[in-house]
Formats: C-alpha cells, sequence, structure tokens
C-alpha cells in the first residue's frame, strides 16, 4: 500500500477509534487534512477548536471553507472573530459563504453586525446566507434591514428573508 493511502487509512481507522490527538497532528498533512477536518467535526471534538482555527488562514479555499463548517458545528464561540474576519475579507466569495453560515450556527450575537451589513453584499450567496444567520442571532431590530434586503431582491428569492425576520422577531436575547 502506497503512503499516501496509508496516511488515509490511518485518518479513518483515528476517527473510528476517537483519537482527536492523532487527527489534530493529521491537520498538518496537506493530503488529508480535509478528512481529518471532518473526521474531527463528526466527533464533536470541541477541543481541536484552536487548531482547526488555525486552518482559516491556508492558501486552499476548500480547507478554509471546510474549517469554518467544522467551527460551526462545534459551535466555537471563540472562533466568531476569525468567521467574522473571514467572512468580511477573504478572496473567495464561496468561502466567504462558509464563514457566514457557520457564524450563523454559532448564533453568537457579535456577528450580528457585520450579517446586517452583509445583506447588501454583491454576491447572492453571501447575502443569502446572511439573511439566514441574521434569523439565528438576529433580534427584532434586525427585521428592518431583512425587510430592506428583501426588498431588493426578486420575488423568487424572498422567502429566506421572511423566514429569517420571523425567527429574529421570535428571539429572545
Amino acid at each position: 500500500m502506497d503512503d499516501r493511502k496509508e496516511r488515509f487509512r490511518r485518518i479513518t481507522d483515528a476517527k473510528r477509534r476517537g483519537d482527536v490527538q492523532y487527527l489534530v497532528e493529521a491537520l498538518t498533512d496537506p493530503d488529508h487534512r480535509f478528512t481529518a477536518l471532518r473526521s474531527l467535526g463528526d466527533l464533536g471534538a470541541s477541543e481541536a477548536v484552536p487548531a482547526i482555527m488555525r486552518l482559516l488562514n491556508v492558501q486552499k479555499p476548500t480547507v478554509r471553507a471546510e474549517a469554518a463548517t467544522v467551527l460551526g458545528r462545534l459551535e466555537a464561540k471563540e472562533a466568531v472573530p476569525a468567521l467574522i474576519e473571514m467572512a468580511e475579507a477573504d478572496p473567495v466569495p464561496a468561502t466567504r459563504s462558509y464563514a457566514v453560515a457557520a457564524l450563523g450556527r454559532i448564533g453568537d450575537t457579535r456577528a450580528r453586525p457585520i450579517l446586517t451589513s452583509l445583506l447588501n453584499d454583491s454576491e447572492v450567496w453571501i447575502r443569502r446566507g446572511a439573511a439566514s444567520a441574521l434569523g439565528r442571532v438576529g433580534d427584532a431590530t434586525s427585521t428592518e434591514p431583512l425587510k430592506a434586503a428583501a426588498r431588493r431582491e426578486p420575488l423568487w428569492r424572498r422567502r429566506r428573508y421572511r423566514r429569517a425576520m420571523r425567527a429574529a422577531r421570535a428571539r429572545r436575547d
């Protein structure tokens, strides 16, 4: 068996055993860090959050996106500032949208201002993701920006905004 397949097998074995430490070490393997990331998320390994956060700055957009997704799944509140920066400034719009989704999943109110401003983004997927995320972290004051953003969208895209407005109104801080 070649080395690459062997390393992959070791990662899948580590996941099966619940060996978080091995999976954290595997995050340094450029060939298999995506698999190690996903495995850490599947295990709910919140102790791996600092190592996962370091991957928000790697060159490969798919790894940055998966790191954001896993941080969202782990509801890693300590990652919120880094995810806000990523949602604002990552050069790849698709990767930014993963950061936006992670912010919504984490549900930290520190994300409200950036999510509100992203309702005006030029990328439709980021606007829609920001609306959904704002529905999860917003409050009644979030309904006006959501309403204004919905009016700028074609009719067939407004459902997500209406859903977000209902969720934000129902939310109590």
